[in-house]
């Protein structure tokens, strides 16, 4: 019920900006799902208490053509970041050289259970998490400093993980994957990636 009531944004536009704030409260029991197919670069971290944060950062020629629409369905909060009904067909040759940046900055309580999926940002996410799953297309993901359950999917970009007390299962070519040895632990961790590298090191 405090949902709608906890919920504010503040919208501010310029020619080539903008930027919007949202901050609300969760239960421990609600779950977030992410669906960020547009962002460029998304930042996920963790805080202790019931407030949710999201921030986005829009820059370029085409950075007031996007909208966070939040939804809720059960106990999942949905935010899908998407074009506005008015936006112009900009994937021509002559926008190819014009900029469009979204960045996303998320800002949870810790131990939530958190789905994303999006196929061109790249991912940096610290923290604690009841479980974390990613699944993006050729957008990098770094985990460091991280702890919990967790999936991470790649087509081609990059997986870095930096955690320690975990069972780690690697789904990648050989030649592509470097690791340290981490001390096993209870949370379990699976990696994939189809065309990137993945990189793990042994969080202190």
């Amino acid at each position: 019920m405090h949902f709608w009531h906890s919920l504010f944004f503040f919208i501010c536009f310029t020619t080539f900006s903008q930027q919007a704030n949202y901050r609300l409260s969760v239960d421990p029991g609600d779950k977030i799902f992410l669906n960020f197919d547009e962002a460029t670069e998304t930042v996920i971290s963790t805080q202790k208490g019931d407030s949710l944060f999201v921030e986005v950062e829009g820059a370029g020629e085409y950075a007031n053509f996007y909208q966070l629409q939040i939804n809720r369905e059960a106990n999942e909060l949905i935010f899908h970041l998407t074009k506005r009904v008015w936006t112009p067909d900009y994937d021509d040759k002559l926008s190819a050289h014009k900029v469009n940046s979204q960045k996303i900055i998320v800002i949870l309580p810790e131990a939530m259970n958190l789905r994303m999926v999006s196929r061109q940002s790249h991912v940096n996410v610290s923290g604690k998490f009841a479980n974390l799953q990613l699944i993006l297309g050729y957008g990098h993901a770094t985990l460091s400093p991280f702890f919990g359950h967790a999936t991470v999917q790649t087509y081609s970009g990059n997986i870095r993980l930096d955690t320690n007390l975990a069972q780690i299962e690697v789904d990648a070519s050989p030649e592509n994957v470097q690791r340290e040895t981490v001390v096993t632990g209870p949370n379990k961790i699976r990696l994939k990636t189809a065309a990137g590298k993945i990189y793990i090191h042994k969080s202190h």
